[in-house]
C-alpha cells in the first residue's frame, strides 16, 4: 500500500484523475448511459407498432363477428317465415356456436391474441429499458459523487 501511495503522490493531478476515472469505469458508464435514449426510442416505436397491430386485429375480429351476426339476424325459419332467432338470448347463443366453428372468426381471434401478446412483450421490454436507464442514472450520480469527494480530498 505504501508503494502505491508513493506512486500516486508522485503523479500529476490529471494523471491521478484519469486513473480514478478508469478505476470507476466512467467511460464505460457514460457509453452505456448514452445508449439508452436511442434504445428506448426504438422500443417505443415497437410498442406503437404493436398497438396498431392490436387495433387492426380487433377490427378484423369485429368484422368477422358482424358478418356472423348479420347471417343470424337474417335467418328465417322456412316453415313459419319468421325470424329463426327472434330474441337476443337465442341470437347470442347462436353467435357463440358459430364463432366456435367459423374459420375466419377463429383466425381473426388468433391474430388478436398474437398481437396482444406481442404488445405485452414490447411493453415489458420498454419498461425494462426505462428501469435499467433509471438505475444506471443513479449509478452515474453516485460515481459523480465519489469523484467529487475524491477531488476534494486531493
Amino acid at each position: 500500500m505504501a508503494i502505491r501511495n508513493f506512486e500516486l503522490e508522485h503523479r500529476g493531478p490529471i494523471a491521478l484523475a484519469l486513473q480514478i476515472e478508469q478505476q470507476l469505469q466512467v467511460d464505460e458508464l457514460t457509453t452505456r448511459l448514452m445508449s439508452y435514449p436511442e434504445q428506448i426510442a426504438r422500443q417505443q416505436e415497437a410498442v406503437q407498432a404493436a398497438k396498431q397491430a392490436v387495433e387492426e386485429a380487433k377490427g378484423e375480429l369485429q368484422l368477422a363477428e358482424s358478418l356472423l351476426m348479420a347471417d343470424i339476424q337474417s335467418a328465417v325459419d322456412p316453415r313459419t317465415g319468421k325470424a329463426m332467432f327472434s330474441n337476443e338470448t337465442a341470437r347470442r347463443a347462436e353467435l357463440a356456436q358459430r364463432q366456435a366453428g367459423d374459420k375466419q372468426y377463429q383466425t381473426a381471434l388468433q391474430r388478436l391474441r398474437d398481437a396482444e401478446s406481442a404488445l405485452s412483450t414490447a411493453q415489458f421490454e420498454l419498461d425494462r429499458l426505462f428501469n435499467e436507464f433509471s438505475a444506471l442514472k443513479a449509478v452515474a450520480s453516485m460515481t459523480a459523487g465519489r469523484l467529487h469527494l475524491m477531488a476534494g480530498l486531493s
